[in-house]
């Protein structure tokens, strides 16, 4: 039925209809098409239609029903849903990108972490190391003490003997002074 244009599967029945329909389509059409076939009978039709006029739309939908070959119009549609997948393709690429930028951030942060974790461990072991000197210090000190206070003793027992000794003789020649004086 060549005698009333269609898009796809719409009857156009008016010039409301047809310029609806072609805006719809045709732009549509035009816009996914730039590019793909330079060389195409329909990207050489659908590039002269001007979308506002309906005569224009007419004229473009019986040019494509009467001059375009079959194959033509499956390569068109093949090279439009390569263009599609290859825009979705860039979209996920991206998002891939996205998402790899966003994981070496993490990766970045997380190497500073474990840097930053490393650096307190090293200074916990610094500080458990002093605190070892400390107590081996203090330990020494406490032998050192316990030696002074044992010689103190030591010397104090002496001390006390002497003075006993002393006592003695203070007493003995007491003694002996009071035997002198009788």
């Amino acid at each position: 039925d060549y005698g009333k244009p269609r898009i796809g599967v719409f009857d156009i029945k008016s010039q409301t209809t047809v310029y609806q329909a072609a805006k719809l389509l045709f732009g549509d059409l035009k816009l996914k098409l730039e590019g793909l076939c330079e060389y195409s009978t329909v990207v050489s039709i659908l590039s002269e239609v001007e979308v506002g006029r309906a005569a224009s739309v007419r004229n473009a939908q019986m040019a494509l029903i009467m001059s375009v070959s079959p194959w033509e119009a499956k390569h068109l549609k093949a090279l439009a849903e390569l263009h599609d997948t290859t825009v979705t393709l860039g979209k996920r690429d991206r998002t891939i990108f996205e998402k790899d930028r966003a994981i070496s951030e993490k990766d970045r942060i997380i190497d500073e972490e474990r840097r930053t974790a490393q650096k307190l461990t090293n200074t916990i072991k610094e500080k458990d190391s002093t605190i070892q000197h400390h107590e081996a210090a203090i330990a020494e000190h406490r032998k050192t003490t316990k030696k002074l206070t044992n010689t103190n003793f030591e010397k104090d027992a002496t001390i006390m003997k002497h003075k006993a000794t002393i006592k003695e003789r203070d007493a003995a020649i007491h003694s002996l002074q009071d035997e002198n004086a009788r």
